[in-house]
């Protein structure tokens, strides 16, 4: 049941972060979403959910940083910071799916 189980939640991972690539989900939503999938997954090694959280941590410290100073313009460095670990996250989670391929045709 863990297997299916974690399945699942990788598989809603990715809807998050294509609903965020695509511009229908923001990046407090992302972070916070993706933080309770991490989670909630369940005897996944250490070194994978410590990867996980490490991106969401990006995420997380740039979403922080933006509401602290009420700013909602995302600085060039931010941005990169974003998609590259939005991309690390992905491609954490595409090797975790059973059929990846399938992943990637959305």
């Amino acid at each position: 049941m863990s297997d299916d189980y974690n399945q699942r939640q990788y598989w809603l991972i990715l809807e998050r972060i294509k609903a965020y690539q695509a511009n229908t989900l923001g990046l407090h939503a992302l972070s916070g979403s993706i933080r309770g999938l991490i989670s909630a997954l369940e005897g996944v090694p250490d070194s994978l959910r410590d990867a996980l959280v490490s991106e969401w941590g990006v995420l997380h410290d740039i979403n922080a940083g933006m509401i602290d100073s009420n700013n909602n313009i995302l600085s060039d460095e931010c941005a990169w910071r974003i998609t590259k670990a939005v991309t690390q996250l992905k491609d954490l989670v595409l090797r975790q799916i059973d059929d990846p391929a399938e992943a990637k045709r959305d």
